[in-house]
């Protein structure tokens, strides 16, 4: 179950942490995109690599706030019961450069991206294998893809993938359940004034 935005954020990070392509173990980096950052990135920029900017995650078209508890789930002996909250549909946006001295290179890349991310449908975030069966956070995607032209002799290509996320941001609560109501009653004999 994706709870947080930094879970979600560590998920993604780790689909492209330390990929072996073609032989080489390519080093990815976050990118902070500032009119400040360019030349030193250039002055220490260590080539193959993967850039990855992050940006707010926002509500999808379509998506909506709950305010509402629901309870649901109980334990085995029905002492304790859940209250939760539904999850909210989110979008997560990120762009991710590949980028490389070398043109041969650079296609084992967009290769690479190509076979494990352009042509998949979705994610699996948190993901457990049992057997030969994996489970975890099915997260599907879109990704949209721009070379960028570049004057340094760099070859660069942009993926901005648009993830669609259920995030339960509030955790079930844990509550007691009302095992017994007693009702009494008096009843009061009327009285008659005269």
């Amino acid at each position: 179950m994706l709870s947080s935005v930094q879970q979600v954020n560590e998920e993604f990070f780790k689909l492209f942490h330390r990929l072996n392509i073609g032989g080489i173990v390519v080093n990815s980096r976050y990118a902070k995109k500032s009119s400040f950052d360019y030349v030193e990135e250039q002055k220490n920029q260590i080539y193959p690599c993967i850039s990855i900017q992050d940006f707010a995650p926002t509500i999808r078209e379509g998506g909506y706030v709950d305010p509402h508890e629901y309870t649901g789930g109980m334990n085995s002996d029905n002492t304790k019961a859940f209250v939760y909250h539904r999850p909210t549909w989110m979008s997560f946006r990120y762009d991710v450069s590949i980028a490389s001295k070398s043109y041969k290179y650079f296609m084992e890349m967009q290769q690479y991206f190509a076979e494990h991310f352009v042509n998949q449908l979705r994610f699996v975030f948190n993901k457990k294998t049992f057997g030969d069966s994996e489970v975890g956070d099915i997260v599907p995607y879109t990704v949209n893809i721009t070379d960028i032209p570049r004057t340094d002799g760099i070859f660069e290509t942009n993926y901005e993938f648009d993830l669609s996320v259920w995030l339960y941001a509030v955790p079930p609560q844990e509550v007691d359940v009302i095992q017994e109501v007693n009702v009494g009653v008096n009843i009061m004999e009327p009285q008659v004034s005269e």
